[in-house]
């Protein structure tokens, strides 16, 4: 699966997109694992690819979305507006923004969003992990000021 093109892996994360009940915890069926395992061996039939390679795919894609978007954190400048917007250059980032909609999305609301939207609805945990890594960095960036010092 590492030979994905980028076009079949934009592909793959539409198809993926559209299985809510794998990624959205608000999904009526998300805690069903029978359904998400069945939503898998679909996604997987359109792929020639068993459930367990499909979901290894997924979850590569999502550590490589989430490492970007923390990273977007620790390259905000310190008083910079709230107009500077982050754009990564990995190629499926703004593909995969639907992700931040996982609390956010409710039946029979269209889950195609715009990317304004999306921001929005970032999921609780995903802003205090955030919030947790600018701190980190913040106390990391004063210790070493302070080794520098002495």
């Amino acid at each position: 699966m590492t030979d994905w093109s980028s076009e079949k892996t934009l592909d793959f994360i539409e198809e993926y997109r559209k299985y809510t009940v794998i990624w959205c915890s608000l999904d009526k069926n998300y805690k069903n694992w029978e359904e998400r395992r069945s939503a898998l061996q679909e996604l997987g039939e359109k792929y020639s690819l068993d459930s367990k390679l499909i979901l290894n795919k997924i979850k590569s894609l999502r550590r490589s979305y989430f490492v970007r978007d923390h990273g977007k954190v620790l390259k905000k400048k310190s008083g910079s507006s709230a107009d500077e917007i982050y754009r990564s250059s990995w190629f499926a980032y703004k593909h995969m923004l639907f992700i931040l909609q996982g609390d956010g999305a409710r039946k029979g609301k269209d889950t195609i969003t715009t990317l304004e939207e999306s921001l929005v609805s970032i999921c609780i945990w995903s802003f205090l992990s955030l919030i947790y890594i600018a701190c980190i960095t913040d106390i990391y960036l004063a210790t070493i000021h302070v080794l520098h010092s002495t």
